[in-house]
This record gives structure tokens, C-alpha cells and sequence, in this order.
């Protein structure tokens, strides 16, 4: 597995907790991108760019659909 690809997946996994724990109140608020970077054990540019390389929808769609189903899972409409 090529290095982007796994910082790529590490990201992703990271993401999907940290939303459960900002729902959950487990963390007050959602963390920067240099916060996450710092997390990952990456520099922010090195993630910035690796992230940059995928499509724009595809992130967001990552984010929306894993946002929506923890809303849903949590009852908050």
C-alpha cells in the first residue's frame, strides 16, 4: 500500500471517530486540520496535500454520509 493510500485511510477511520465524539460530547468541538495532522503523526502539508490529490466530492460525501448516519444513529432528527 502506497504511503498516500495510507494516510488516506487513517484520515478517513480518524474522521469517523472524531464526529462520533464530537456528537457524543465526548469532545467539545471538531479539530483543525493541523490538530488532525498532529493526530496522524503527519506534518499538515504532507496531509493537506495527500488529502488534496482526491476528489473534492468524494470527501464530502465521506463527511455527509458519516455526519447523517451518526445524527440518525443519535436521534437528532
Amino acid at each position: 500500500m502506497k504511503r498516500s493510500e495510507e494516510i488516506t485511510r487513517h484520515y478517513f477511520a480518524f474522521l469517523e471517530k472524531h464526529i462520533q465524539d464530537v456528537i457524543t460530547g465526548t469532545v467539545p468541538e471538531f479539530l483543525e486540520l493541523n490538530e488532525i495532522a498532529g493526530e496522524l503523526a503527519v506534518s499538515h502539508k504532507h496531509l493537506t496535500d495527500t488529502i488534496k490529490k482526491k476528489p473534492v466530492s468524494i470527501l464530502v460525501i465521506f463527511m455527509m454520509k458519516k455526519l447523517l448516519k451518526k445524527l440518525k444513529d443519535a436521534r437528532c432528527f
